[in-house]
């Protein structure tokens, strides 16, 4: 199982709960890989990687925000908040000035390409939660995709980033490899205007 965007280790324990023998390769760039490290440092079916994955090897700019929600650091990635999104819920209220200090810190992180780090390796289950940059790392991943059975990935569908792609983007790319749209796991409905913010 490769885990793209491990956050703090949510899907790992969800997979190893399932699949207790499986082998799952982890990656995190942000903070919270000191929190894998610390919770699965005995686990020796559990490889953690602190780089970031994405379509081509090299360094890019990672962003990270410092107000108080429940899972911040799983707000993280390569494209800033939208400042004027309609649909971020929290960008509504009366505290909008004082999260808009608080949003789009950066840092650069080191990325490498799926096809970089595992060649001819057949994978069972790929996951990618990566606020946005899922098609880049399926387009980095085009030899591996061949030796992939199925691919579980969230798609941001509302104007939280700056940044994102659409289910047609997403499933057009993956036909190519013969994949096809199994089930929609999880839907996650704006509860101000109604329109579905994500998707898994």
């Amino acid at each position: 199982i490769i885990d793209i965007g491990a956050n703090k280790g949510q899907t790992i324990d969800f997979f190893k709960k399932i699949f207790p023998k499986s082998k799952i390769f982890a990656f995190e760039p942000s903070e919270t890989y000191n929190v894998l490290k610390k919770k699965y440092h005995l686990d020796k079916n559990i490889q953690l990687s602190n780089i970031a994955i994405d379509h081509k090897k090299g360094k890019k700019k990672f962003y990270y925000h410092k107000f108080k929600s429940h899972n911040t650091s799983g707000l993280s990635g390569f494209y800033k908040i939208n400042k004027d999104s309609k649909d971020h819920l929290n960008l509504r209220s009366p505290e909008r000035n004082k999260i808009l200090k608080e949003i789009n810190f950066s840092y650069f992180v080191n990325c490498m390409s799926l096809d970089d780090i595992f060649k001819k390796k057949n994978i069972d289950l790929l996951k990618i939660d990566t606020q946005g940059n899922e098609l880049n790392i399926l387009k980095g991943s085009k030899k591996l995709l061949k030796n992939i059975k199925f691919i579980r990935l969230e798609l941001m569908l509302y104007d939280y980033y700056e940044k994102s792609y659409s289910v047609s983007d997403i499933e057009t790319f993956l036909k190519k490899f013969n994949f096809k749209i199994f089930n929609i796991l999880e839907v996650q409905q704006n509860p101000v205007n109604f329109k579905t913010d994500w998707i898994e």
